[in-house]
C-alpha cells in the first residue's frame, strides 16, 4: 500500500506557503535533513484468542532539535482490521517528520486473517474497538510520556490523529467519540467489557489520561453514528472517492464492511456543517478506495486536499482556528505542466510577466532542476532523465512562490 501515498509525501514535503505568525517555528518548515526512526512499545492488551499483544509503534522525527515542543501526529495503516502493518505509513509519516512534526505509525491489534470470512457484525465491531482502544492508547501513551521526560518533546496539546480506510475509522472514533456521548444500542456491553469509551489499552498510569486529540485526517474513512460529531469536537480533514467500494462516500451497508451501517465521509462532513465544526472536504468524482491517493486523474483533488490539510493543520497548531474553514483558494498567478505524465519533456504555461524561476522536487523534498524564464507564455523543458514517480514544480515569479503542481515522470 506505499505506493498510494507517493503523491502525498511530495506535496507534505514541500507545499510551503501556508505561514503565518508562527512560521518562524520548526514545524512548518520543511526540512531534507536526517529523519530519526524509534521503535517502541506503547502498551499491550489480549487479542483474539486471549493472548497477550504487544503494541508497537515508529516514531519519526527530524534529527536537529527543536527548542519548541513539537506537534505529535499520529497514524493508522488501513486493511480491514485484518490485515496491514505500521510499516505502511512510513512514507507519509517521514513527510510529516520533514514539515517538522513527530509522527508515529502505530500498530494495533489484527483479526485473524483466517476467521474474517466468518465474522458477523458484532465481531465487526469487536474489531473495530479493540483497534480504536489502542489508537487511544497511543495518545495517551505520549500524553504521560510529555510528564515523565518527554521523550520526543512533543507538545501533548497539539495532537492530531489520521489514518487510511480501517486506520481511519480509529481517527474518527478516537476524535469524535467520547465519554458522555449516546452509546448505541448494541454496543453497550461491547464497550462495558473492554474498558468504556476510552479502552483498556495501556497501563494504569497510561489509563490516567484523556485520548482527546486537536485534530482529525481521514483518508477514505467511515464512522458507525453522525450523531456523535458536535460543534466541541476537533477539526476534520476528509477525502473519499464517490465510487468507493469498500467504505461508503455516503450512508450504506457495502463493500467489505456490508456487515454493518457505516456513514461516510460525505455524510461526516454533512453534519459538520451542519453544526459548524471546522471542517475540510475533498469529495473526489469517479475515486475508488485508494486510487484517489496514485492515480495521475486525482492529482488536482490531491493537491487541493494537501494544500487545506497543511493550512487548517498550522491553525490548529498556531491556535489560528476560526469558526469556519475557507478552502485554500489560489490568488496566485496560475501555471499549468502539460503532457503530465510525461516520459522527460514536458511545457510550463505561464500567463503573467515576470521573471519565472522553475524548481522541480523529488519526494524527499530535494531539488532536482532549476529553471528560469522571463516574460510569459510556453517555457519548454526538453530531455530530463529523472527516476521515476512523482515530483512537485515550485514556480516563483519576481521571487514570490505562486504555483505547486504535481508531475509524474513515467
Amino acid at each position: 500500500m506505499r505506493i498510494i501515498f507517493t503523491g502525498l509525501v511530495s506535496l507534505l514535503s514541500i507545499v510551503i506557503w501556508a505561514q503565518r505568525e508562527c512560521d518562524e517555528s520548526s514545524f512548518l518548515i520543511p526540512s531534507d535533513g536526517e529523519i530519526l526512526s524509534t521503535e517502541l512499545v506503547y502498551g499491550s492488551n489480549l487479542g483474539y484468542f486471549n493472548n497477550e499483544v504487544t503494541l508497537s509503534m515508529d516514531v519519526y522525527e527530524l534529527a536537529e532539535e527543536s527548542e519548541e515542543p513539537r506537534p505529535l501526529v499520529i497514524l493508522a495503516h488501513g486493511g480491514g482490521f485484518v490485515f496491514g502493518n505500521k510499516a505502511d505509513m512510513q512514507e507519509l509519516c517521514e513527510g510529516y517528520a520533514r514539515l517538522g512534526y513527530v509522527c508515529a505509525s502505530i500498530q494495533y491489534r489484527l483479526y485473524p486473517a483466517v476467521l474474517a470470512f466468518f465474522a458477523d457484525s458484532s465481531t465487526v465491531v469487536e474489531m473495530s474497538f479493540n483497534a480504536i482502544s489502542d489508537m487511544r492508547g497511543a495518545v495517551r501513551y505520549f500524553k504521560a510520556d510529555a510528564d515523565q521526560g518527554n521523550q520526543f518533546n512533543i507538545d501533548p496539546d497539539n495532537i492530531i490523529v489520521g489514518g487510511i480506510s480501517a486506520g481511519a475509522i480509529m481517527a474518527l472514533h478516537t476524535g469524535f467519540f467520547h465519554e458522555g456521548d449516546v452509546i448505541p444500542e448494541g454496543f453497550e456491553a461491547l464497550l462495558e467489557s473492554k474498558g468504556g469509551i476510552e479502552g483498556d489499552t495501556g497501563d494504569s498510569t497510561n489509563l490516567s489520561y484523556n485520548s482527546r486529540v486537536q485534530g482529525i485526517i481521514s483518508l477514505s474513512g467511515a464512522t458507525f453514528d453522525t450523531i456523535w460529531v458536535t460543534e466541541d469536537d476537533p477539526p476534520i480533514m476528509s477525502m473519499h472517492g464517490d465510487a468507493d467500494d469498500i467504505l461508503p462516500y455516503g450512508f450504506a451497508r457495502e463493500g467489505a464492511f456490508n456487515r454493518v451501517t457505516l456513514y461516510g465521509s460525505s455524510k461526516i462532513h454533512e453534519r459538520a456543517d451542519n453544526i459548524g465544526l471546522v471542517n475540510f472536504f475533498e469529495g473526489v468524482p469517479g475515486g475508488g478506495h485508494t486510487n484517489i491517493y496514485s492515480s495521475p486523474q486525482f492529482a488536482e483533488n490531491l493537491i487541493r486536499f494537501n494544500l487545506n490539510v497543511l493550512d487548517i493543520m498550522q491553525d490548529i497548531v498556531c491556535e489560528e482556528l476560526s469558526t469556519s474553514i475557507n478552502p485554500v483558494q489560489s490568488e496566485r498567478a496560475q501555471i499549468k505542466i502539460y503532457p503530465n505524465p510525461t516520459a522527460g519533456q514536458f511545457t510550463i504555461m505561464t500567463y503573467d510577466e515576470g521573471h519565472w524561476e522553475f524548481t522541480v522536487f523529488d519526494g524527499m523534498g530535494r531539488a532536482v532542476l532549476n529553471e528560469q524564464s522571463f516574460g510569459k507564455g510556453a517555457f519548454s523543458i526538453d530531455n530530463w532523465s529523472g527516476q521515476s514517480g512523482w515530483y512537485v514544480v515550485h514556480a516563483k515569479l519576481n521571487g514570490q512562490l505562486q504555483a505547486a503542481n504535481m508531475l509524474l515522470l513515467k
